[in-house]
């Protein structure tokens, strides 16, 4: 399922790449969707939901198999990250500085907002927030660390790291991992101290989110890709791709797969840092792969949703 600039959400067979079915919308969509189960069937079954959030600030909650409309809210401020959704709950991180929670099941109410609507807005959120151990943990761009209480929407702690950030924290064993221009800081879930912080790279935007595999965590610096040891605060590679890195990889197997500015698409082997293959789409890849049953799905700028068959392309 994947949402589009012209306001329109689909939902795509990923077999034969046809329509299942489309709704509109009131905005441009440039946020992933994100997906639950909502007690709708009769006696209180429950039921697969997509939601999807639109840059003018509204949540939409459909049937995920017929796309039938469940409810919608207003009244949030623009939403370019994607929502998270857990216990029950969609958490829409705004760019108007706040939080919203609003219950998955019909009708959508809203439960709490972060900061309250008294107190003063933080930040601009532009990134998916985590969900870990009952708390949502976002960062705002201006690299405050939040954690809020999903039930209530109390906050937890908070850390200013003091520097822009513009790619979603990553969570692994109780560590929350945050890239900065030419910084990795490591946080402790539970009370947002400071664990670790590591320098590198040219001090270039990031917009990927970290890729943490064991003591391995993959990092961007502008068009490149870099393993980074943890323990030794050595990297083991760097991948210099073409064009602007602006989307996670997915680590599949032995194999990370990204896509650039220029609209190629890199497989690259994770031990080596050697490419593997790529393929050409005819506009940039802002977002990051899907796969499942040996297929790879990217979707491009050029307006096209690509299925690629493997390691083969």
């Amino acid at each position: 399922m994947v949402g589009s600039a012209n306001a329109t959400f689909y939902s795509i067979d990923a077999t034969t790449g046809r329509p299942l079915w489309t709704n509109d919308t009131d905005g441009p969509i440039s946020s992933s969707a994100s997906f639950a189960f909502a007690p709708l069937g009769e006696g209180g079954e429950n039921e697969s939901v997509v939601f999807i959030a639109t840059e003018n600030g509204t949540v939409h909650g459909y049937r995920t198999r017929t796309g039938i409309p469940l409810w919608t809210q207003t009244g949030a401020g623009p939403i370019t990250a994607p929502l998270l959704v857990a216990d029950a709950t969609v958490f829409a991180p705004s760019e108007d500085g706040r939080i919203y929670a609003y219950q998955a099941a019909p009708p959508g109410t809203l439960t709490w907002t972060f900061p309250a609507v008294d107190v003063e807005p933080l930040a601009p959120f532009v990134t998916a927030p985590l969900y870990v151990d009952g708390n949502v943990i976002a960062v705002t761009q201006s690299g405050t660390v939040v954690s809020v209480d999903g039930e209530t929407g109390e906050e937890v702690c908070r850390r200013d790291l003091n520097t822009d950030v513009t790619a979603a924290p990553t969570y692994s064993e109780s560590l929350v991992y945050v890239g900065t221009p030419g910084k990795l800081s490591i946080l402790r879930a539970a009370n947002c101290a400071l664990s670790n912080e590591h320098l590198y790279g040219q001090f270039l935007p990031m917009y990927a989110s970290p890729i943490v595999d064991g003591r391995h965590v993959y990092l961007t610096d502008g068009s490149s890709l870099l393993k980074f040891d943890t323990l030794t605060s050595l990297f083991d590679w760097r991948f210099a791709a073409r064009a602007t890195i602006r989307s996670s990889p997915a680590l599949a197997g032995d194999l990370l797969y990204f896509g650039t500015d220029n609209g190629t698409f890199y497989a690259v082997d994770s031990g080596t840092g050697e490419e593997v293959w790529s393929f050409q789409t005819g506009g940039e890849i802002r977002s990051s792969p899907a796969i499942a049953d040996g297929a790879i799905y990217l979707g491009s700028r050029d307006g096209t949703i690509y299925a690629l068959g493997g390691t083969s392309e």
